[in-house]
């Protein structure tokens, strides 16, 4: 894009700027340079190091506050550029509104050449890539096609300069026979070779210089351009100036005493924006309602105001589970001290209805079904629950239960004694699964209650049960089995 592209190109976003052409009629390049056309070479950095102040992360994106602060000029005009590079009514572009002040200032092509190359270099070391001198070609063509309507086709612009180059500067000619040849070695050089600094610009801009001189921006300011506030001028200015937007159609600024954010009726101007602020300024001087304004947002500006709110989020996330880690760490202390104040118990769990052989067939799954079933019943975790010895000649189970601690359960080893014991005998038993049927032949006896006399001078103990599932039509027969299940009992 260099000589002849550039050239080509140049004329193709700006082929006439006379009257009946695209840029006379728009409007938008005479007021973009009437707004900057009295901005020189110093004023550009003096805008430039406004930004770095404003913005000194770097995220390159502006809200309508910040953009007051950058630029001195009326709330109306300030809307008007808002209008024109906001899109959805929230965020500017750092680097293409310093493009815009460098492209319709009246600074030198030379001087215009470095700013713009010391915007677009992202290492801060005075030489840019190929890439990145075709980021800036792409910015600044870009402008002016705004301002035109003409599309500007980045993946071009960049072949077409990656094309030119080794043509155009030796220095870059040689890295490229560094590097080695190849499509894949050329476009890996355009984009990560640092090479192209004042010198490289100097041979450059003089391959594009006659068609530049051509255009609108070039030259001296226009006449009625508004002239660059003092290097340190404040967020709002005090300097009357001119109303360049008198002749466009939309309100006058200054209709009304003190300025336009009293016409408006509001202390400070929400983010508005160009024709559309204008519409509601016209509405608020009519008593109608002022500035409804709730746009979209794009994605890249989203992730812009993301960037902030993310740091946010997690600080905010590191400070919840540090919280939560000492919570944790905190009840796990107070389980532990309340788990060892608390004693276990012991007891056996005999199954009358269930046969050794049967149980022997899946251990694992009885052992499993049995520590399961008591815990859920007497909520308390299954790991509390321990078997501590299986009885081969019948199906009775030495247990002992450990208290948990948790949540504040401050049950004792025997208080889920008491619990299990009634949740036995109960009508409807909580137990789940495959213990619900273990549980309707099951007896719970507790330590010294296991020998005959005990259980004769203990009281009234549960009765044997009977599987309800076993039938018989001859009552004889019934009662001489269940004699005979009473005296096995006995004999135990």
């Amino acid at each position: 894009w260099m000589g002849a592209s550039l050239t080509r190109t140049l004329h193709r976003v700006l082929p006439d700027s006379g009257h009946g052409s695209p840029w006379a009629k728009n409007a938008r390049g005479p007021t973009l340079r009437r707004l900057f056309g009295a901005y020189l070479h110093s004023d550009l950095w003096t805008v430039y190091r406004r930004l770095k102040e404003i913005d000194p992360e770097g995220s390159g994106y502006l809200n309508y506050e910040e953009l007051q602060k950058l630029l001195s000029l009326p709330d109306f005009n300030l809307m008007y550029l808002w209008d024109l590079f906001s899109q959805q009514n929230e965020l500017v572009h750092g680097r293409e509104l310093l493009a815009t002040v460098c492209v319709f200032s009246s600074a030198k092509l030379s001087e215009k050449a470095r700013f713009l190359s010391a915007v677009f270099d992202c290492s801060h070391t005075g030489l840019c890539t190929g890439s990145e001198i075709a980021q800036l070609c792409v910015s600044a063509l870009g402008v002016l096609a705004r301002c035109t309507g003409t599309v500007v086709k980045p993946k071009e612009i960049a072949s077409a300069l990656r094309e030119e180059l080794p043509g155009l500067l030796p220095e870059y000619r040689e890295a490229l026979k560094r590097k080695g040849a190849g499509r894949g070695t050329a476009e890996q050089s355009f984009n990560s070779e640092r090479c192209i600094g004042q010198a490289e610009l100097d041979k450059l801009v003089p391959t594009f210089e006659t068609a530049y001189k051509e255009l609108p921006v070039a030259g001296e300011p226009p006449p009625d351009a508004i002239p660059p506030p003092p290097p340190a001028w404040n967020a709002h200015p005090t300097v009357e100036v001119p109303d360049i937007l008198a002749d466009s159609g939309l309100p006058s600024p200054h209709g009304a005493t003190g300025g336009f954010a009293a016409s408006a009726g509001v202390s400070s101007p929400p983010a508005g924006a160009g024709t559309a602020a204008a519409r509601a300024l016209g509405a608020s001087r009519q008593g109608g309602t002022p500035w409804n304004l709730n746009p979209l947002l794009t994605e890249p500006q989203v992730m812009h105001l993301a960037n902030q709110q993310e740091r946010e989020e997690a600080e905010a996330a590191r400070l919840e589970t540090e919280r939560a880690a000492e919570a944790a760490r905190r009840a796990a202390e107070a389980e532990a001290k309340l788990k060892a104040a608390l004693p276990p118990a012991s007891a056996v769990m005999v199954f009358h209805g269930l046969e050794p052989a049967d149980v022997e067939k899946d251990m694992a799954g009885f052992r499993y079904h049995f520590c399961k079933g008591i815990a859920s019943a007497i909520d308390i975790p299954s790991a509390c629950v321990e078997i501590t010895s299986f009885a081969e000649e019948s199906v009775k189970v030495d247990f002992t239960l450990h208290p948990s601690g948790r949540n504040g359960d401050d049950r004792s080893g025997e208080a889920l004694l008491d619990d299990l014991e009634a949740q036995l005998a109960a009508p409807s038993k909580n137990f789940r699964g495959q213990f619900r049927e273990y549980a309707e032949t099951a007896e719970l006896r507790r330590p010294g209650e296991d020998s005959p006399q005990r259980r004769a001078t203990a009281g009234q103990r549960r009765a044997i049960r009977i599987n309800v599932g076993a039938q018989a039509t001859d009552l004889a027969l019934t009662v001489q089995e269940v004699l005979a299940l009473v005296e096995e009992e006995r004999q135990r």
